[in-house]
């Protein structure tokens, strides 16, 4: 997306990955060398095939949660669904290929916070990922000074049945970050399963859900920094609003960020927006040929889909 890391030109967006198995999710690969990248990843068969990817700032070889602590990690058959919640196996065995959540061995971890983990570093970080097999509700609980800081929001995993034994769903998830200042904004990806495949239909499981503090409230929070500061997040905003399609804030981030971007930067967010929706609108021409095409033939779009 050349647009948007003209846009950004030298400035570094502070990304927080907990869960990093497999590397950064693709969208931020347009805009990685505008990154700063800490990854969080207990799981040593996952970390080391993310070692050699040279975005990344750091790991940390450190398990989250709510307090600092011993568990104890539940290795399955594929490193992807380890997590330190027991699999629902009466739920799974309903699905194909339940066998990669067989629990192999375990691994007694020690596990800290998040807040803990980046004590003193609050200002450094923009935007965090969780995705941690069941957990995530309790990273976000252990990490209410990074919540409550200057970040702009959130992609979490969620899930609409539990796959783990006793784990928080779509709901509890949205309860705790609404009371903390942040909207729901849009389902990232949505997962559904088949009984005898994983396609784009069957029952909703699991998905990735982007939750963001609004123009209005991140303007609130913009009025406590230092003038130069204030300015770098309201640009990161804008930013990462783009980088998730959200391009209809572009024009009320102006409106509401107007003390804290100079003259230059309210020209280069306008041309931003315009670049943007012209690529929508190509975009949007091609999706709907296609559902044309596909609706003759009795096929819908009903999704994206998030291979696990």
């Amino acid at each position: 997306m050349n647009a948007l890391k003209v846009y950004l030109e030298k400035l570094k967006i502070g990304l927080v990955d907990v869960g990093a198995r497999g590397g950064l999710e693709p969208r931020w690969h347009a805009i990685d060398s505008n990154i700063k990248v800490i990854m969080f990843e207990p799981d040593e068969r996952s970390r080391l095939e993310i070692e050699s990817f040279d975005y990344i700032d750091e790991i940390v070889p450190m398990g989250l949660g709510l307090a600092e602590g011993t568990v104890t990690l539940k290795l399955c058959r594929d490193p992807g669904v380890s997590s330190l919640l027991y699999p629902r196996q009466e739920f799974l065995s309903k699905f194909q290929n339940s066998k990669r959540f067989e629990v192999t061995s375990s691994d007694p971890i020690k596990i800290t916070t998040l807040d803990k983990c980046l004590e003193g570093r609050e200002s450094e970080i923009d935007f965090v990922k969780v995705d941690t097999q069941g957990t995530e509700l309790d990273i976000l609980k252990g990490g209410l000074s990074i919540i409550n800081s200057s970040i702009i929001g959130l992609e979490i995993e969620i899930e609409f049945t539990q796959l783990y034994k006793d784990q928080p769903l779509f709901g509890d998830v949205c309860a705790y970050l609404e009371r903390n200042d942040y909207e729901f904004f849009d389902f990232v990806n949505l997962c559904r399963w088949e009984r005898n495949n994983f396609t784009l239909f069957g029952q909703v499981v699991f998905g990735d859900g982007l939750f963001l503090r609004t123009p209005e409230i991140f303007a609130n929070l913009l009025d406590s920094l230092p003038d130069e500061q204030a300015r770098s997040k309201a640009r990161k905003y804008i930013a990462v609003v783009a980088l998730y399609g959200h391009i209809d804030l572009l024009p009320v981030c102006i409106e509401k960020f107007e003390k804290f971007l100079n003259e230059a930067d309210k020209k280069a967010t306008c041309k931003l927006h315009k670049s943007l929706l012209k690529r929508r609108y190509i975009s949007n021409f091609i999706i709907r040929f296609a559902n044309r095409v596909l609706r003759s033939l009795g096929i819908q779009v009903i999704g994206l889909q998030k291979p696990k």
